[in-house]
């Protein structure tokens, strides 16, 4: 997986999480999400004004509501409602808001 912006520490630490779970097994690499990482996700939906509430690095019912709205908006489906590396991908990607 790689990242298009090469600069900043968010960028940084997403891609030191991303290689730490590449050395695990193949099997528990999906469980292997950082308080970091679900921070970088909250800030993504907050971006996209999907209301995740603060970036706490937290996922509890304000972020899967803010994922859930974007998915809807969005006609994006996800195989989990949790944070996951790819779905950070995919947020960074959007660059208009899709939530109003």
């Amino acid at each position: 997986m790689k990242f298009a912006d090469h600069g900043g520490p968010e960028i940084q630490v997403a891609k030191l999480n991303i290689q730490k779970a590449n050395q695990l097994k193949p099997d528990t690499q999906d469980e292997v999400v950082t308080r970091e990482t679900i921070r970088l996700i909250q800030k993504q939906l907050n971006r996209l004004g999907c209301a995740a509430g603060r970036a706490d690095g937290l996922w509890g019912k304000g972020s899967g509501k803010a994922l859930s709205e974007y998915s809807k908006r969005t006609k994006k489906r996800y195989a989990s409602a949790k944070p996951t590396i790819e779905l950070y991908d995919d947020l960074r990607s959007i660059k208009e808001r899709v939530c109003h």
